[in-house]
């Protein structure tokens, strides 16, 4: 079990304006355990006005979260780095609950992420939620589907030393980003290659406060998959052989789609929507390969990053 002593940071990233951002940390802003909270912000969001002695405000003139994820963690000088979403809310006992799931061979701790009010969204879908099944206390130390074995960065707990020795995460990677999801994928293949255990606590609670329509939710599924495509493809190229099946996996969900609608072209079937999915899917497919060949293969990793070079063996 953590210490009480041991501080932890929370870093927040946000580009979008108008947003109710205290309400985050808001049940955990006077617990002692909380060092700072740093909030990273990028164009219009960097108007925020920051009221609270403990909110660390950066104004970041960059694009992407990743980057602003970069910036905050530059910032961070607790032993523990929290992070979440802007548009999640932290439960009362998530401090606690968070870093007594941390010890001396835990580094990393990820919770259990619900709806924020689901009922006032019916019909709705909210996305980035996560339970583990079954959803109870486990401890992780093999490479698999992080969405199903591991969770998601909007609920999460990492000691510092982790950042130093493999480093913070991809600028390339995340919303507003070269490839826009899956940061928080490559991250937790990183830790896992670099021998990292990571802990499931299922009392560790956040609330997603994000719904979208079946359509709405459907492409931001396609962004999913094709991040996923990115973040296990890079693994995969440099010979990570538990990351292979999921790469394929992956390559599935676009070219099968892809292969379908051609075949109706080729049939007679001319309409837009098929030209459009056939394209959309082609496009993807082609895109992540070739964006997770580049940096697999042909931009050199930095040193600490280059975990399957220091730590994987076949």
């Amino acid at each position: 079990m953590l210490n009480s002593s041991k501080k932890v940071d929370l870093l927040v990233c946000t580009n979008r304006p108008d947003q109710d951002l205290p309400r985050i940390w808001a049940q955990l802003i006077k617990q002692e355990q909380l060092k700072k909270v740093i909030l990273a912000t990028q164009g219009q969001a960097n108007q925020f006005k920051n009221q609270e002695k403990k909110v660390q405000h950066l104004a970041l003139a960059n694009k992407g979260r990743s980057r602003a994820l970069i910036a905050g963690l530059e910032k961070t000088s607790a032993f523990a780095v929290a992070l979440t979403d802007d548009d999640c809310v932290l439960d009362k006992n998530w401090l606690t609950e968070a870093t007594n799931s941390l010890d001396e061979n835990v580094c990393l701790v990820y919770g259990q992420t619900k709806p924020y009010q689901a009922e006032k969204n019916p019909g709705k879908f909210c996305p980035s939620t996560f339970s583990k099944k079954p959803n109870r206390f486990s401890i992780t130390s093999s490479l698999g589907k992080h969405w199903l074995e591991v969770g998601f960065d909007n609920n999460v707990l990492i000691k510092r030393s982790v950042f130093e020795q493999i480093g913070p995460y991809k600028w390339w990677m995340g919303p507003g980003c070269l490839v826009p999801a899956a940061e928080d994928a490559e991250f937790i293949l990183r830790a896992l290659i670099a021998g990292y255990k990571i802990a499931y606590n299922p009392r560790m609670l956040a609330y997603h406060d994000r719904f979208l329509t079946q359509a709405e939710f459907d492409k931001q599924l396609l962004v999913y998959n094709y991040g996923g495509l990115v973040a296990y493809g890079f693994y995969a190229l440099q010979g990570v052989k538990e990351c292979q099946e999921i790469f394929i996996d992956h390559l599935k969900v676009f070219f099968y789609p892809a292969k379908k609608s051609l075949k109706e072209i080729i049939k007679g079937s001319w309409s837009f929507a098929l030209f459009k999915d056939f394209f959309l899917n082609s496009k993807l497919l082609l895109q992540g390969v070739f964006l997770a060949w580049f940096f697999a293969k042909v931009l050199p990793i930095p040193e600490k990053e280059n975990v399957v070079k220091r730590f994987y063996r076949q």
